[in-house]
């Protein structure tokens, strides 16, 4: 055992040892980095399309509620940027 430990220690000292150590570090560093990168871009597409969804959704009911009042196709689209089609399509359903 103690000539394992011995053998070791001589290996570990040497310099092709240190550097082969420090490039396996950075290649774990490196692709830890490429990982958390990769996610935070997910999470940000994903909350992206999340917001996106939200809001078209919203726009769809404040159509939905300005049809119920009365204000004609065109007044909704020019308020709510919503185009004419998905409009009457909202009105068709609303009936």
């Amino acid at each position: 055992m103690e000539q394992a430990i011995n053998a070791y220690q001589t290996i570990s000292v040497s310099p092709e040892f240190r550097e082969a150590a420090r490039l396996r570090e950075l290649a774990r560093h490196n692709e830890a980095t490429a990982l958390r990168h990769a996610e935070e871009k997910g999470m940000e597409k994903g909350m992206e399309k999340g917001m996106e969804k939200g809001m078209e959704k919203g726009r769809e009911e404040i159509a939905r509620n300005m049809l119920r009042s009365g204000f004609s196709v065109d007044q909704i689209a020019s308020l709510s940027g919503l185009d004419v089609v998905k409009i009457k399509t909202l009105a068709e359903t609303e009936h």
